[in-house]
């Protein structure tokens, strides 16, 4: 009786540990999967007569900061201004951002990909935002591979990172937009957008294409060089 007891009780145990493990898998397969980026920009690109398209060298523009409904613990919100090829590497960013690991924070952040795919993204943590306040953002080549990423505040301008983007050709695309991290994004507004030619010439634009992987909301170019961006 007291042997069959005992088996019985194995058995048991064996059955719980064996349901337990069939619970928690699906747990670890979610916390898995890979993070999704969604994106909508507003983007300047500029085409000469004879079909070529000369390589933009930096982009300036004041963003609003997002206030997108973040869960607490997941996802972040971000209105970034960069210098981008979109297809291919490398780019350079900064923007507002809003994040919610327990309370929610609004910080500028930076990012960068050289030409090889290395980089990283730093959020200034140091750095309060006011949500939907405006702020100045700029990305431009200095010399030697090196190109400046700056924030400016109503206290004046800080360099936020110098980053090496293994090449001096300069890219595709200067864009300002919208971007979600395991969420939605916007509304987030620029303005007074402007791009630099290789020649080191500032010029404000309207944006000339979209580009995106989600079919974010992009509104009309205004008379301050102006549009917003949300989705969904």
């Amino acid at each position: 009786m007291h042997q069959a007891r005992l088996v019985f009780l194995r058995s048991l145990l064996t059955f719980t540990l064996v349901s337990l493990i069939w619970l928690i898998l699906p747990i670890i397969q979610v916390h898995a999967d890979t993070d999704a980026l969604k994106n909508t920009f507003g983007a300047r690109k500029q085409v000469t007569n004879n079909g070529t398209v000369p390589k933009v060298q930096g982009v300036d523009a004041y963003m609003t900061t997002p206030d997108t409904p973040i869960p607490i613990g997941s996802g972040k919100s971000a209105g970034p201004v960069g210098i981008t090829n979109y297809f291919t590497m490398p780019y350079a960013e900064s923007g507002p951002s809003k994040t919610c690991p327990l309370t929610c924070e609004y910080h500028p952040y930076s990012a960068y990909r050289d030409i090889n795919g290395v980089g990283s993204e730093v959020d200034r943590v140091d750095l309060n935002l006011l949500p939907g306040g405006w702020y100045h953002y700029k990305t431009f080549f200095l010399s030697n591979n090196i190109w400046r990423i700056q924030f400016c505040d109503g206290n004046g301008c800080l360099v936020l990172r110098d980053v090496d983007l293994k090449t001096s050709a300069g890219v595709a695309y200067a864009i300002a937009g919208g971007e979600g991290l395991n969420t939605n994004f916007g509304p987030v507004t620029s303005a007074a957008f402007k791009w630099r030619n290789k020649a080191g010439t500032w010029a404000n634009s309207c944006y000339t294409d979209i580009l995106r992987n989600v079919n974010g909301r992009v509104t009309a170019c205004g008379g301050n060089f102006d549009w917003t961006v949300q989705y969904p």
